[in-house]
């Protein structure tokens, strides 16, 4: 893997505890109402190769790797206003979206339950920093980008809507997505690694090592395929097979309605 980079969110050491608050005014999403923002912070001690999952309804989640044996949680929870009083913002329907966290040894579990009322959707915003070798179980959202970066084991990412960016990872890996784009940038890739990456609407990008050992599936059912380890294949194919160098890892593209990119990694993908 790259060089490790120290992460730090600065603003956690002005939100110490989950009932600290911020009211911050903007566009929410679909709506016209600005919000209100409650900031939300914990930590919990987990062993390097352990285990978390992480369940959002709507909202962001950014998930860094660090050489910590702890997960950091840092959230911002977003309440939109109601505007219906004359002169008055006020939070509408007065409740928050609920954040559970179970936390063991060697797994952590977070679950989000929001409050959806009427057209008013709240939504959390995730900022994490996990053990850099950690297995991601059931990271799970409907709606919002996930960002998972610097980690090696083992990754289970379903979205609905939104975009995937996986930068620096080394191990297995499975996305399904429904509607928006992945972007993926793998390192040291092992024979037994498998990687599965799947949308239903939106482009496929994958970055490779130069010297990858891996037996590489793409195909599309209304795209186009660009593989930079054969640039003069036929760009016609909306499906291709091929090795790269001897055995190694297992490696299987696909988009329903979307390009795939197989490219060579860079500096700065």
């Amino acid at each position: 893997m790259k060089k490790y980079i120290p992460f730090t969110l600065g603003l956690l050491v002005f939100f110490p505890f989950m009932n600290s608050c911020l009211v911050t005014f903007g566009d929410f999403p679909g709506y016209m109402a600005p919000w209100h923002t409650v900031e939300y912070y914990k930590s919990f001690y987990l062993s390097s190769g352990g285990t978390l999952s992480l369940e959002n309804m709507n909202g962001n989640i950014d998930i860094l790797g660090w050489d910590k044996e702890k997960v950091e949680v840092y959230a911002e929870r977003n309440i939109p206003f109601s505007s219906s009083r004359k002169g008055m913002r006020q939070p509408y329907g007065g409740n928050l979206p609920k954040i559970d966290i179970d936390s063991f040894e060697d797994f952590v579990k977070i679950k989000t339950s929001t409050v959806d009322q009427d057209k008013y959707v709240s939504a959390v915003d995730y900022f994490l920093n996990v053990p850099q070798h950690v297995y991601l179980r059931n990271i799970v959202a409907r709606r919002g980008d996930i960002i998972i970066s610097d980690l090696y084991g083992e990754a289970f990412v379903e979205l609905v809507k939104g975009e995937i960016k996986v930068d620096n990872f080394s191990g297995s890996l499975h996305v399904s997505l429904g509607e928006g784009s992945v972007k993926a940038s793998l390192m040291d890739l092992r024979n037994e690694d498998e990687i599965r990456i799947s949308t239903e609407e939106g482009d496929v990008i994958v970055y490779l090592q130069e010297d990858v050992r891996a037996l590489i599936e793409a195909s599309t059912l209304d795209g186009k395929i660009s593989n930079e380890f054969d640039p003069e294949e036929d760009p016609s194919l909306n499906k291709i097979s091929f090795q790269t160098n001897d055995e190694g890892a297992f490696i299987s593209l696909s988009a329903s309605k979307g390009n795939i990119l197989i490219k060579k990694s860079r500096e700065n993908n």
